[in-house]
């Protein structure tokens, strides 16, 4: 660590001037000082960049990076380019962090000489009200307090999805090359899995939070209402693309693909199950294509509720098959 920076801080804001000085101040305050934070305005057309500028003269630690509007994926990989430190984080523009939330990361990461660590996820409502924990994390702090390396607690990480909530090793970023996919949403989910594949080992931080704050106008709450829903197909293909391509045995690589496979049935379900009226048959279209080609069968990952989402989803198959069969013979019979 030459230049004493532990910590890079990478910001993407784009039209968050309601919910930044949150979040800055979040930052700005944190009881680690060694850390640089990369704001990258993404051709913002509000009051971002004013404010940016605001606190880049109150903070010599703060580099304010403009740029056009590329989408969340495209403003992370400039901060990237950028960032000195030893080791780097996400964090969203309308969300926030405990004071000590990187400190307690950083020295959980040294102590345990891991790759990364993940502290816990708050939901926060549009009431202005913390509701409750993070669903996909639920599963992953049920583990004890410690360091993990099998398998089979990377499992949870890979479900977990967001990479807001951890702390990694920036030499294992950049040696790997690991980008955000440009031009694509849910880019957490690709990233979040490669680099569970790739690095060795990771800490759990109970008690420290970053606060998510569910809002209208957030790139999540939006998804679910365009077809930019079928951007999850991808996302999974590039997932598979990765791992295919992964240095990596073979009795591994089909462990994880296991892995990858529980999540995505799981997933797409959720996601089929939020889908717009009409693009409901086209979804599922390409969620059953997904599905024939997932093992299944001989899956010791697969869950009870992924279990649940196959057994709704291929009745429903056999339904619309039976249907078709019934109009045909009504055709005939006439």
């Amino acid at each position: 660590m030459e230049n004493g920076i532990k910590l890079s801080v990478i910001i993407p804001c784009y039209n968050v001037e309601k919910y930044l000085r949150q979040c800055l101040d979040s930052v700005i305050n944190q009881t680690l000082k060694e850390i640089e934070i990369i704001c990258v305005n993404d051709g913002s057309t509000d009051g971002t960049q004013k404010i940016l500028e605001e606190y880049a003269k109150k903070d010599n630690r703060i580099l304010v990076i403009n740029k056009p509007n590329g989408g969340q994926a495209s403003a992370r990989n400039a901060g990237m380019e950028k960032m000195q430190g030893e080791y780097v984080a996400f964090l969203d523009s309308d969300d926030w962090v405990d004071l000590n939330f990187y400190e307690k990361l950083y020295n959980a990461t040294k102590r345990n000489n891991v790759d990364f660590a993940i502290g816990e996820i708050l939901l926060h409502n549009s009431n202005n009200e913390v509701s409750k924990k993070c669903l996909a994390n639920i599963p992953l702090f049920k583990l004890k307090t410690g360091s993990y390396k099998h398998i089979n607690d990377k499992s949870h990480v890979i479900y977990s999805c967001s990479v807001c909530n951890k702390l990694y090793k920036a030499n294992i970023i950049k040696e790997n090359k690991l980008l955000f996919p440009q031009n694509l949403l849910l880019e957490d989910i690709l990233f979040n899995f490669q680099a569970s594949v790739i690095t060795k080992s990771f800490v759990l931080v109970p008690d420290v939070r970053l606060y998510y704050r569910q809002h209208s106008t957030s790139t999540m709450s939006n998804i679910v209402k365009s077809d930019r829903i079928f951007d999850i197909f991808k996302i999974y293909e590039l997932c598979e693309e990765f791992l295919e391509q992964a240095n990596l045995p073979k009795k591994l690589k089909k462990r994880y693909k296991n892995i990858l496979d529980n999540f995505k049935i799981f997933n797409l379900y959720i996601y089929y199950s939020n889908c717009p009226k009409e693009f409901k048959d086209e979804f599922r279209e390409k969620m059953l294509s997904h599905f024939d080609r997932a093992n299944i069968f001989f899956n010791p990952y697969i869950n009870n509720d992924s279990r649940c989402a196959i057994v709704k989803v291929f009745l429903n198959r056999c339904k619309r098959f039976m249907q078709k069969l019934f109009n045909k013979q009504e055709i005939k019979n006439k």
